[in-house]
């Protein structure tokens, strides 16, 4: 096989900044791969797990050292770094973003689009958007009460 096409070796700590970003990156990278040797199917065998185990650091073996098979492999990786999104903090980020100096509208557009990923919008009816807002408004002085809105998930104003 070609050796352009295998992935590179997964060594990020799962306490890493932007770990979980990584680690799906490189998952996707190492699926695409598993499916070049097997046909186009990832099936849940002994020769999947040995790829996985070679191209994981010793560090990250240990995580995945009790699995006995592909499939409880990356439902252990999955578990330890793909992490729940905090809609509510990714919302605030979004709606406080600033465009930096330097920045180009169309980075700064760019930034916002992916930053809205992560809020995973939805269709919701007129109250709950209201409620919603209100809680997003982050004209809120004192920083202990705005820590309080954007931890509860809706606000019982």
């Amino acid at each position: 096989m070609d050796k352009l096409l295998r992935p590179n070796r997964f060594n990020v700590e799962p306490t890493a900044p932007n770990s979980g970003k990584i680690y799906k990156h490189w998952k996707l990278t190492f699926e695409y791969y598993l499916r070049t040797l097997n046909n186009g199917e990832i099936e849940n065998n002994a020769q999947n797990l040995f790829a996985l185990i070679t191209l994981v650091s010793a560090t990250i073996f240990e995580i995945i050292s009790d699995a006995t098979d592909y499939n409880g492999a990356i439902e252990t990786l999955d578990a330890v770094y793909i992490k729940p999104a905090n809609v509510i903090f990714n919302r605030h980020q979004l709606l406080t973003n600033k465009q930096k100096p330097a920045q180009t509208i169309d980075d700064f557009m760019q930034q916002l689009e992916v930053l809205a990923k992560s809020c995973k919008f939805q269709a919701v009816s007129a109250e709950e958007n209201k409620k919603q807002y209100i809680r997003d408004i982050s004209g809120i002085s004192s920083s202990s009460i705005r820590q309080r809105l954007l931890e509860k998930p809706f606000s019982t104003l």
